[in-house]
């Protein structure tokens, strides 16, 4: 396949897409929503922030791979190698888990939990370097299937054990052992069923995407580890109810993070090709994606605002109404991080990850004080300014980065055809 007609998404790629991102981002919601109903707020408290800290950890099962991998046109590293590095930082996450909720001096009980709901992120960990491969050769609608099935699959398993058992332990445990075994199957067969076979296989390669990679890793890590900051401190200043409000009021900002997943996603092949083929292709294809996320979030925060709360409540049995304004502006939040979401994909597709990971630590060492001074003092609305104001930051940086690369880049272009026109 030319490298010009690599990479370009079909009507029924971005379908599946959208089903298979649908279910995944749903599930987390689904989760909460089944332990808080069936456990009450106190457990959903400990589910929701035991959650959060396995997305924390879910950077270090992915390593930052994912797109890299997926833009990885010449294929410069085998599916054996990708999926050898996903080995070892799979099981390092889980282990992970056990020093921080040693630190925080938790009880048994919940640091299973936590390791437990770490493993569930793990599973995601494991289908990510499946998929990277189906979308590196251009099978975005199986990767989408694939995603929409495993994920109902799980969602299954939770519910029916969660009702059965009514234990939080339990639930998590057998589902991540049927999960695993599910994912495993259905990926397998499809990266050998639709996948270029490559025999390949290289220790240098794999220590060699270690270290390529760092910097999205730990970009990655600070990314989520900002947003979740909030959690954190309201962990540590607040009580574990507030925590679940916290929680409940921020699962829409999911819905315009998955908008921008579903627009994006099966694009990055064909960003990263148009980049070094036609800027003016990038250029209009950036655009337009930047516009859907403006348009996507204008309807979220009006839906929100006027039914959004409503539905919360209905669905979460909780009763929001102290929060109206907190709510507003989480939504707010979640259109400036799927806007940050697109730039930091943007900048990895065109390999300029190097800079990525300066704008994370240079936003962090505001940004972390300031969350915790602003959740000591002013409880719910201060975790919701810091996350608005954390993401304005990101995507003031990360923008600035890409305008200036689109510069040099046309500089570079006009200079080569300068060239070229003299030695004609």
């Amino acid at each position: 396949m030319m490298a010009s007609q690599q990479g370009r998404a079909t009507k029924q790629d971005f379908v599946w897409n959208m089903i298979g991102s649908t279910c995944y981002s749903l599930s987390s919601i689904v989760y909460l929503m089944l332990v808080t109903r069936i456990c009450g707020v106190v457990p959903g408290g400990i589910f929701a922030l035991a959650f959060a800290t396995a997305q924390l950890l879910l950077t270090f099962g992915r390593y930052g791979m994912r797109t890299y991998q997926a833009t990885d046109t010449k294929r410069t590293y085998s599916f054996r190698e990708y999926g050898f590095t996903r080995i070892g930082t799979c099981i390092g996450m889980v282990l992970l888990s056990l020093p921080y909720c040693l630190a925080m001096g938790y009880e048994t009980e919940r640091v299973l939990i936590f390791a437990l709901v770490a493993g569930m992120k793990m599973i995601d960990a494991v289908e990510d370097v499946y998929h990277g491969e189906l979308q590196r050769s251009d099978h975005v609608a199986a990767m989408g299937k694939c995603l929409a099935a495993r994920n109902v699959f799980s969602c299954l398993v939770f519910g029916g054990v969660m009702i059965v058992t009514k234990n939080l332990l339990v639930t998590c445990l057998v589902t991540d052992v049927l999960s695993l075994a599910f994912c495993l199957g259905i990926n397998t067969l499809a990266v050998q069923r639709m996948c270029p076979r490559d025999a390949r296989f290289a220790m240098d390669n794999v220590r060699e995407l270690f270290v390529v990679c760092f910097p999205i890793f730990i970009s990655t890590f600070l990314s989520l580890f900002l947003y979740n900051i909030p959690k954190y401190a309201i962990d540590f200043y607040l009580t574990e109810d507030i925590q679940t409000y916290y929680s409940v009021l921020f699962m829409p900002s999911f819905i315009i993070t998955l908008f921008s997943e579903i627009i994006t996603r099966p694009l990055l092949t064909s960003i990263a090709i148009a980049w070094d083929e036609d800027l003016a292709r990038f250029t209009s294809m950036t655009k337009r994606i930047y516009l859907l996320i403006l348009a996507g979030t204008v309807c979220v925060v009006l839906g929100g605002h006027f039914v959004g709360r409503w539905l919360l409540e209905l669905i979460y049995g909780v009763d929001l109404s102290p929060f109206k304004l907190e709510f507003v502006i989480l939504l707010v939040g979640g259109g400036l991080s799927a806007a940050v979401y697109i730039t930091y994909n943007i900048l990895i597709s065109i390999r300029v990850q190097r800079f990525i990971i300066m704008g994370y630590l240079g936003v962090a060492l505001l940004a972390v004080p300031l969350t915790y001074v602003a959740v000591g003092g002013f409880g719910m609305m201060g975790a919701s300014c810091s996350y608005l104001l954390t993401c304005l930051a990101l995507e003031i940086v990360f923008a600035s980065v890409l305008l200036l690369q689109l510069h040099n880049k046309r500089l570079d272009n006009v200079g080569g055809s300068a060239k070229g026109l003299e030695a004609e």
